[in-house]
């Protein structure tokens, strides 16, 4: 017996990509303006977001990508 349909791993994957692809275009945003923005349900993207590395995920509620040089201000040598 074969399946066809949708396989829900790739949907997944595919709504990680998107999501990533999104936050690194565009810089952070809330999880309900990423659901807005790609038609996703808000809870895909808060679950999507809540598999993310730490890093990755912004204490505002939302997801992020990691700063570029977060200590860039305070590397300075004098």
């Amino acid at each position: 017996m074969s399946y066809s349909g949708i396989n829900l791993e790739n949907v997944k994957s595919f709504n990680r990509s998107a999501i990533l692809k999104l936050l690194n275009d565009q810089g952070a945003m809330s999880r309900k303006d990423i659901a807005i923005r790609l038609g996703l349900a808000p809870a895909t993207v808060s679950v999507i977001c809540s598999e993310l590395p730490p890093v990755w995920f912004s204490l505002q509620s939302g997801c992020a990508f990691p700063p570029r040089n977060p200590n860039a201000s305070t590397n300075e040598h004098h």
